[in-house]
């Protein structure tokens, strides 16, 4: 019975600690120390020893959330809701300033967790390839200059076309892509 209470004790401080390091801004992140302190600040009675314990299992087990370096991104993203399609370049130069210590090759792996996700999606441009929230998006297509690579988004007026095409055929229909290609109107000038 007491060994049955333990266990029961231990699956529940394994759910609180594993909570705190999902909401931790440092994700995986997190150091020993911090998330002793952190669970101390919550009201847990908690050894340092098991914290370490613990910690060192979620790690071997890989029952982790996702890196802090990934949460930031995230967050970096959603605050600029604005359409913008941001090359790996411009996003390690956003997070560089916003404090976020990260190498290029770490911005392509948080990167690719927000894809697996389900976050962000790419867009291919002449010159690098561009990302976007992929969340609570209205259909939209893109046209890509040539010369700069900016992107612009236009409503699509393809989607319902799409889903008739699609639905004539048997297909269950989920999105379409349609990439219009030319010159911006500042470099219009430059190309003729």
């Amino acid at each position: 019975m007491i060994q049955d209470l333990m266990t029961e004790d231990d699956r529940n401080l394994r759910v609180r600690l594993r909570e705190l390091i999902t909401t931790s801004p440092r994700g995986k992140d997190i150091t020993p120390t911090e998330l002793l302190a952190l669970a101390k600040q919550k009201g847990l009675s908690v050894s340092e020893r098991s914290v370490y314990r613990l910690l060192a299992r979620f790690r071997k087990e890989g029952d982790l959330p996702p890196s802090g370096v990934a949460a930031k991104l995230k967050k970096l993203i959603e605050a600029r809701d604005d359409g913008s399609h941001l090359t790996a370049s411009e996003l390690h130069e956003i997070a560089k300033k916003d404090g976020v210590k990260a190498s290029l090759s770490t911005i392509y792996r948080a990167i690719d967790k927000l894809r697996a996700e389900g976050f962000v999606s790419s867009v291919k441009q002449p010159k690098a390839q561009a990302f976007e929230t992929s969340t609570n998006k209205r259909a939209h297509d893109h046209l890509i200059c040539f010369n700069c690579g900016k992107t612009l988004e236009a409503e699509s007026i393809f989607s319902d076309l799409g889903s008739l095409i699609a639905e004539r055929n048997g297909f269950d229909f989920s999105h379409s892509e349609l990439i219009l290609k030319g010159y911006c109107e500042d470099c219009r000038g430059a190309s003729v």
